[in-house]
């Protein structure tokens, strides 16, 4: 899902809203920041419902999963592989919790260890298979709405982004003569100020 829109970023950029002929390429500008934003944080930006798989240590108590704020998780199912044809549902305020705003899953119970061989060494890691719901936002002016700072961040990193196009950094040399750009174009530092806050942590 798009962080920002054209209309936004052109008033940025001081380009008309009836100025249309930078509109295909503003919107690749933003998708490709979108995509960065959600590399950059490891989270889904679009709430949808997902089925995922993560590998967790017996150590381990804290799952974060990739959507959050979670509205719903439908079932979290146990395994020492990655087929859960036969895993075992865990049950929720018995086996887990889950902290909805933050998209935490917390283990209260772990169950029997999975062992192998003679020596019944635990398998490690086993496997948490979990269906829920999760993300920022369902639309991209429902998300402006709940995280006017990432839509703001999108603007800035777009706007920076269009303005640099024709100036890409780094070093050009031609005979004798030279330029120099301060520094190659990537991710604002307010901006990455602004994704460090929301970035997933694996636990």
């Amino acid at each position: 899902m798009d962080y920002t829109t054209a209309a936004r970023v052109k008033v940025l950029l001081g380009i008309g809203v009836a100025d249309t002929s930078q509109d295909s390429f503003l919107g690749q500008l933003i998708t490709a920041t979108s995509s960065r934003f959600d590399q950059e944080m490891r989270r889904h930006s679009t709430q949808s419902s997902r089925t995922e798989v993560y590998p967790v240590k017996f150590s381990r108590r804290l799952v974060t999963l990739k959507g959050a704020p979670v509205t719903t998780v439908s079932t979290v199912k146990i395994s020492d592989t990655t087929d859960f044809t036969t895993a075992t549902t865990l049950v929720v305020n018995d086996d887990y919790i889950v902290e909805q705003d933050a998209g935490v899953l917390r283990l209260l119970t772990q169950g029997t260890p999975f062992t192998a061989g003679m020596n019944g060494r635990p398998i490690a890691p086993y496997y948490l298979q979990v269906v829920y719901t999760g993300g920022f936002a369902t639309s991209q002016a429902n998300l402006a709405s709940a995280y006017p700072d990432l839509a703001e961040a999108a603007d800035l990193q777009v706007a920076y982004l269009h303005r640099r196009r024709l100036t890409p950094g780094g070093n050009l040399s031609v005979g004798d003569s030279s330029t120099q750009y301060t520094k190659d174009y990537n991710l604002l530092d307010e901006v990455r100020e602004t994704l460090a806050k929301y970035k997933r942590i694996s636990l």
